[in-house]
């Protein structure tokens, strides 16, 4: 998530689990597990500095 950038590894480590586990859905019966990957990015600019950036899009991009 963050390659080298040191203040960055330092807030993932201190924050991913629980970071983690509020974003993680084990889905259920007849649906697969999910990760709000934004959600959890999010949480961890939450806890301290901001790391990460969002880049928002009025619509879907289409398949890359």
């Amino acid at each position: 998530m963050c390659e080298e950038n040191a203040r960055c590894l330092a807030q993932v480590d201190a924050h991913y689990d629980t970071c983690f586990d509020s974003n993680y859905d084990m889905g259920g019966r007849r649906t697969s597990p999910t990760l709000d990957i934004d959600g959890l990015m999010m949480c961890i600019n939450d806890q301290g500095e901001e790391v990460f950036a969002f880049v928002e899009y009025d619509e879907e991009p289409e398949q890359w």
